[in-house]
């Protein structure tokens, strides 16, 4: 083509035509032509067969054309996202980049998780009690002895909390929802089990208060119904500490005469703020929460 670069000359009316084209032709203004004034024909002939071509579609819009529709099928139309999911996908994103998050992976026999539920099964007063309200049970009296992990961070501050309110996450038809549960280490685990009921079905009903869903110091989220393994729960500032618990599944162990045996074992997921709460209260808290799961046949008590 015998072009040229030409610095810091007004490009001539020819050229000038030349780069306006560009501007409106997809196909052309990927690149920046500046062509020779004696080539004027030429730039003259190149605009031509261009007019003349198909138009290209842009990168993204390609992009959204391949996302929304496979080979030979009709396009997807995108479905708006939901005042809830929005409001949910902010919180995320505000805890995400707010906190310094890690997470503890731990596990615990439960065995004795095991042999309470299927006693409470026998009753027609407890019938109801499943893994989930153990476990939270059992948390909540861990968290009696780790003042730092029921605890909020809020501008620079730490508020340690004497009272238990417990949060645990709730899946509804329209999102992630946590409802809290006051006061929870003055209840049984009776009626812990029946409070957290009330709120779940008032949360899946869609007639859960705002009071109910706010003022929470620590939450649990149970994946393990589901037979979830292990998973990073994440945090709900202000507080500084989410539990996951997993699934309950076979796990090999040395016993003390050298042989291995397979046991009941549930995982325990714990996501830590780490500008609160270092790596040794969080050990020592998934240790004292082992102790009380591996100890609910006395814990667990109507």
């Amino acid at each position: 083509w015998g072009a040229k670069i030409v610095a810091n000359r007004p490009p001539s009316s020819t050229k000038r035509c030349c780069l306006a084209y560009c501007s409106e032709k997809p196909r052309l203004s990927q690149a920046l032509l500046i062509l020779p004034s004696k080539k004027s024909s030429l730039c003259r002939e190149t605009a031509a067969r261009a007019a003349h071509a198909p138009e290209v579609a842009p990168a993204a819009e390609a992009v959204q054309g391949a996302a929304q529709s496979g080979a030979g099928a009709p396009a997807v139309a995108g479905a708006p996202v939901s005042s809830v999911r929005q409001r949910i996908a902010k919180r995320l994103r505000e805890s995400l980049s707010t906190t310094a998050q890690y997470t503890l992976n731990a596990s615990a026999n439960a065995a004795g998780l095991l042999a309470v539920r299927k006693k409470m099964k026998g009753s027609a007063a407890t019938a109801d009690i499943n893994i989930n309200d153990l476990m939270v049970f059992c948390t909540v009296r861990a968290l009696l002895g780790a003042p730092d992990l029921n605890a909020t961070f809020v501008d620079g501050a730490v508020y340690r909390h004497p009272a238990v309110h417990i949060g645990f996450a709730c899946d509804t038809d329209r999102g992630l929802v946590v409802p809290v549960v006051r006061d929870s280490q003055d209840l049984s685990l009776l009626g812990l089990a029946r409070r957290m009921k009330e709120l779940a079905a008032q949360a899946v009903a869609g007639s859960i208060s705002v009071d109910d869903l706010s003022g929470g110091t620590f939450t649990v989220s149970n994946l393990g119904s589901l037979g979830v393994e292990s998973f990073t729960p994440v945090l709900n500032p202000p507080q500084v500490a989410i539990l996951g618990v997993n699934a309950i599944g076979l796990k090999p162990v040395r016993k003390s005469d050298g042989n291995i045996e397979f046991i009941d074992s549930i995982g325990l997921s714990l996501t830590l703020d780490h500008q609160v709460v270092d790596g040794a209260p969080g050990a020592r808290f998934l240790r004292a929460l082992r102790d009380k799961i591996e100890d609910a046949e006395s814990l667990c008590t109507i």
